[in-house]
């Protein structure tokens, strides 16, 4: 194995990350950006299986 490798592997996740942050933060300047979403997003997004989701118990969902 090649610890030179993986220094840069590490290397490119890091500045990866770093963009993706980069990126998130810039959108804010945007009335917000994508931090404005919120669960109003994800509650309509999951409104059109409401039916599936009331059959599910909610003391054990994985049955």
């Amino acid at each position: 194995m090649d610890w030179d490798f993986i220094g840069k592997v590490i290397a490119a996740t890091a500045a990866l990350g770093t963009a993706s942050f980069g990126l998130v933060d810039a959108s804010k300047a945007l009335r917000g950006g994508i931090s404005n979403v919120g669960f109003g997003f994800i509650r309509k997004a999951l409104q059109p299986f409401q039916a599936a989701l009331k059959l599910i118990d909610d003391k054990d969902p994985v049955v």
